[in-house]
């Protein structure tokens, strides 16, 4: 039987705690976040949250128990703007990151982040124009 996306995500997390790229703080914080949401969420929900958690935890310079909103605005921005080593030149798209991260510190108040004052970026979408459709006769 396949291995479930959480599943997967926490085989990663550890991995990734283990080779020293994420905090053993994090790690913890992380499943914690990641066994409350179980069974309350959609198994590909918490597979996501278990995703963007891992790489920010991953790419942020500041540990996800020790950031500031400015700590994870710049990781965000540097992503956004691909200026980050990990993502692509061009950029990628973060408001799936800052939706996971706005849930995650609901959830860990006590660390400090206002969960409302993490900006959710709106993504506008592409302009489609009448020559990107197809249509039934093509």
């Amino acid at each position: 039987m396949a291995k479930s996306k959480i599943e997967t995500q926490r085989n990663r997390l550890k991995e990734a705690t283990e080779a020293g790229d994420v905090a053993e703080r994090d790690a913890e914080l992380i499943d914690e976040y990641l066994t409350y949401i179980e069974g309350q969420k959609a198994e590909t929900t918490c597979g996501n949250h278990a995703f963007y958690l891992n790489k920010m935890a991953e790419r942020s310079a500041t540990s996800l128990a020790d950031a500031t909103l400015a700590d994870l605005n710049e990781t965000l921005d540097s992503m956004k703007g691909g200026t980050h080593p990990d993502v692509k030149d061009e950029g990628i798209g973060i408001g799936n990151y800052q939706a996971t991260l706005r849930v995650f510190y609901r959830y860990h108040d006590h660390l400090g982040i206002d969960p409302e004052a993490i900006d959710i970026e709106r993504s506008e979408g592409r302009d489609l124009s009448p020559s990107d459709l197809l249509y039934q006769d093509e």
